[in-house]
């Protein structure tokens, strides 16, 4: 499956969910877009192009509102801030019809590779926490714990980018930018690197801490909706 436009990468896995079935609802069809994940599900030649032909439309339907908004920005000269309903509506659309060339079991194993791929994080939907059997007030801690690991690891990184963008002066011109961006683009990957080892250690202490909020049954839940590790 083709890759869609950027302007979508914002959503997340399941805040497009329209169809009653478990699965349906949970499987993030974006990860169709790594050859792997095909593989994975064993799927078709046939089933491949008839995808290939859903993202084509869509990528077609997303590149006439890019223009609509670039020409609303023209006219008016001022930012045009794209319509989330339209750009769910349009998410919905493909998301129905690429799920729809699934078999039950290729939908099973996607909605597998969907949990494992967002992780404890997942825990905190309502859908998933129900189906795992959490009480409001074990969600409740879950989504705090996540929230908490989350600010950790958003703090990390805006530090990182402040040292990597200090010192350096607002361009000039062409040269001068050039220069700042290979610049900060040289220490942001350096600094990236350095805090590399406390982002993994917050991701394991989060983790640690919500499975510990758990139940071992709830645990066992967890872990049979996740399904297989995906070694691909």
């Amino acid at each position: 499956m083709k890759r869609t436009l950027a302007l979508f990468a914002a959503f997340s896995l399941f805040s497009i969910a329209a169809a009653d079935d478990f699965d349906k609802k949970i499987a993030a069809f974006q990860l169709l877009q790594d050859k792997k994940v095909q593989t994975e599900l064993k799927m078709t030649e046939a089933q491949r192009t008839k995808l290939n032909k859903h993202a084509d439309a869509f990528n077609a339907k997303a590149a006439a509102y890019q223009k609509e908004l670039e020409a609303q920005q023209k006219k008016t000269s001022k930012p045009a801030q794209p319509d989330a309903k339209r750009m769910q509506a349009m998410m919905t659309e493909l998301k129905n019809k690429v799920l729809a060339e699934l078999s039950a079991a290729q939908m099973k194993r996607l909605r597998e590779l969907s949990l494992q791929a967002v992780g404890v994080t997942a825990l905190g939907d309502d859908l998933v926490a129900a189906k795992v059997g959490l009480t409001a007030e074990q969600k409740s801690k879950v989504r705090s714990l996540i929230k908490t690991g989350l600010d950790a690891a958003n703090k990390l990184m805006a530090q990182a980018d402040a040292t990597a963008r200090k010192g350096i002066k607002e361009p000039k011109n062409d040269a001068e930018l050039k220069k700042a961006e290979e610049t900060y683009n040289k220490r942001i990957e350096a600094e990236q690197k350095r805090i590399q080892p406390q982002l993994q250690k917050l991701r394991e202490d989060t983790i640690k801490k919500v499975l510990a909020a758990l139940s071992a049954k709830q645990n066992e839940a967890w872990k049979q909706l996740q399904g297989k590790p995906y070694t691909g």
